[in-house]
């Protein structure tokens, strides 16, 4: 009776090939994607050449730092997340997509916060 009574141990679940395969190639395209948003935001600054009456260099560098340094942090997350789900054997192809648009986001975010500094940049 007793041995009815102990808990069987859990079957681990089974490796997905595909899984770790699409994570692969997305956490690959998720870095390309940070690569390109680094660059993107490294000619931001340039922004600041048509820089006249008005306009708010504290705000534009704000907005450059965030679109330099939050991308990267954001991919690095992703990454971490997606190696933590793969070795609990969950799937995990997702979160690399999620990754790459939140590093466009993230630039998208910056790039409008430092040129929202530029008065006339959206008038015509």
């Amino acid at each position: 009776m007793s041995q009815s009574r102990r808990a069987r141990p859990r079957a681990r679940a089974r490796l997905r090939v595909w899984d770790v395969a699409l994570s692969s190639v997305f956490v690959l395209v998720l870095l390309v994607a940070t690569g390109v948003s680094a660059l993107v935001s490294l000619n931001l600054p340039m922004a600041a050449s048509g820089c006249g009456e008005g306009c708010s260099p504290a705000q534009m560098q704000t907005g450059y730092l965030i679109a330099l340094v939050l991308p990267p942090i954001l991919a690095i997350v992703a990454i971490v997340i997606t190696i933590a789900r793969l070795r609990l054997r969950r799937i995990a192809y997702w979160v690399p997509l999620v990754g790459t648009v939140a590093v466009g986001l993230g630039l998208l975010l910056g790039s409008w916060i430092a040129l929202s500094a530029l008065p006339r940049f959206l008038t015509f």
